[in-house]
């Protein structure tokens, strides 16, 4: 099996415009709670990578090595109720299961991947229609009672994050182009989702989506 090939379960969440933001420790502990059942992998323990920007310097900020545990949590996120009081300017955070280095050796794609970015409005002073983006896949490998509880927990999330959408679709990690392969999962997050054009300057709901997906009840 090639790297792309892999089918997964992906779930999609916008969190609330009013809500936390989701990199806010306050906000992003309980959703990793939440989370942390899912975000294993018995061919490796998982890592996290996070892309921040020092406010002060402009410069890319340093956290160390970081796992999918609170003490490593607490490093990234914003300790502030508000995003804006952080020291660092938040770009992204994403988790891979196992680590990235091992799907390297293993040619294999993640078992589970996590990703959580900004809004991306590229104009800050001007609202938003949603606050961030966490994207959840888990591998359709996965036991089924695995997966039925990540659903489950995706439905809660997004009623916890105040969600305007939250979808669900499956596909392969990526898709198959000139030898190699495009549209991977773990860009999803930061490109590729939405169709041409700003997403808050229209309505929320899966017609804004470059790919198909389906919407997943928050309350249910």
């Amino acid at each position: 099996m090639a790297f792309h090939t892999g089918e997964y379960d992906v779930y999609l969440v916008l969190t609330g415009a009013d809500a936390p933001s989701p990199w806010t420790t306050a906000a992003w502990l309980p959703l990793a709670e939440m989370l942390a059942p899912f975000v294993a992998s018995p061919r490796g323990k998982a890592a996290v990578r996070c892309t921040q920007l020092d406010r002060a310097t402009r410069k890319k900020a340093s956290f160390g090595r970081l796992a999918w545990n609170e003490a490593s949590h607490r490093k990234w996120t914003h300790g502030g109720a508000q995003a804006d009081g952080a020291p660092w300017i938040f770009l992204g955070a994403e988790a891979w299961a196992p680590a990235w280095t091992q799907c390297e050796k293993d040619n294999a794609a993640p078992d589970c991947f996590v990703a959580l970015s900004t809004p991306a409005s590229g104009m800050t002073d001007k609202p938003v229609r949603f606050g961030g983006k966490l994207l959840v896949a888990l591998t359709v490998h996965a036991p089924a009672d695995t997966r039925a509880a990540l659903r489950a927990a995706m439905q809660r999330i997004a009623r916890a994050s105040r969600s305007p959408l939250a979808v669900y679709q499956r596909r392969p990690w990526g898709r198959a182009a000139f030898g190699g392969f495009t549209g991977a999962i773990n860009d999803l997050a930061y490109t590729g989702l939405f169709k041409a054009g700003d997403p808050h300057a229209r309505a929320v709901d899966a017609d804004s989506l470059s790919e198909t997906w389906t919407p997943l009840p928050a309350c249910a």
